[in-house]
């Protein structure tokens, strides 16, 4: 249950770090969601978000977008499998639920980067 107030606290975080240009405000915003889902910083080097999707009360799902040149798909993928773990030790492995690809994103600083999106499913 306290899962689930801390993901429905942070859908207004959600839509304020949502495309178009990016802000410092927005930039912030996604630090503090990231942090909530990924509370070692080491696991938030090169995410831009993390966004999981609450089912059944445990976060089955989650959307996710990376700096390509910074952090690789793999590297993603354990950062995502160890969070679907703490949600539900049975969830083993993950799905790809869909693959968006590659993109870009222009950063309040405006410098724009490279980065990849996919959104993954917790198993078991």
């Amino acid at each position: 249950m306290k899962k689930a107030i801390v993901i429905m606290a942070m859908l207004p975080l959600l839509a304020a770090c949502g495309g178009g240009q990016d802000s410092e405000w927005k930039a912030q915003n996604r630090a503090s969601l990231n942090a909530a889902v990924f509370p070692d910083p080491a696991d938030r080097q090169g995410i831009f978000l993390v966004f999981p999707l609450e089912s059944g009360g445990v976060n089955r799902i989650a959307m996710t977008t990376w700096f390509s040149s910074e952090v690789s798909r793999a590297e993603v993928a354990n950062r995502i499998l160890a969070f679907c773990k703490r949600e539900d030790p049975s969830f083993t492995r993950l799905g790809v639920r869909r693959d968006s690809g590659p993109g870009t994103r222009t950063l309040y600083t405006g410098e724009t980067k490279a980065t990849y999106s996919v959104t993954y499913e917790c198993l078991t």
